[in-house]
């Protein structure tokens, strides 16, 4: 997306994306035993967190068991919904893919969102993602404290 805001916005969502996913890390390696089982067990959680994302299944398609809090508590879900929106809501420079021409300006806003519709991403402000992200990553700073704080490390 050419607005300058859209660019400020994709910087700062990933920057923070990469500071959440650190911070898993860094509560995972509080809680287990030693490294090498940190090591372990990080990309099988972040691989969960991914997975309920709406990157590799849709939110929609999820059973609703887990349609119901997966997708809530996945960072991951809500770096990839401010991305997407980011990028495709209201961007004038989305080109018809049959003729590589920009094309009329309502058809292409009827593509954009259908293809959110699609995601489950259709009701959302992008700028809902970036407070829910804070949330989550001073959610996972408290938890690595907590770890710290109450964990006996003397055995290690």
């Amino acid at each position: 997306n050419p607005n300058r805001y859209c660019l400020f916005y994709f910087w700062f969502l990933a920057i923070w994306s990469q500071i959440t996913a650190l911070l898993l890390c860094k509560l995972l390696c509080a809680l287990m035993p030693n490294s090498q089982t940190a090591v372990s067990t990080f990309p099988a959680v972040l691989f969960l967190f991914l997975a309920f994302s709406g990157y590799i299944v849709k939110i929609s398609e999820l059973q609703s068991y887990l349609k119901n809090w997966a997708p809530v508590i996945s960072f991951a879900r809500w770096a990839f919904e401010g991305f997407v929106i980011n990028e495709f809501k209201g961007n004038p420079d989305l080109a018809d893919p049959t003729t590589n021409i920009i094309s009329d300006e309502k058809a292409t806003y009827r593509i954009v969102d259908a293809f959110l519709s699609n995601l489950s991403f259709d009701n959302t402000n992008k700028w809902i993602t970036i407070p829910i992200m804070m949330a989550t990553t001073i959610i996972f700073r408290l938890l690595h404290f907590i770890a710290l704080k109450y964990k006996s490390f003397e055995k290690r």
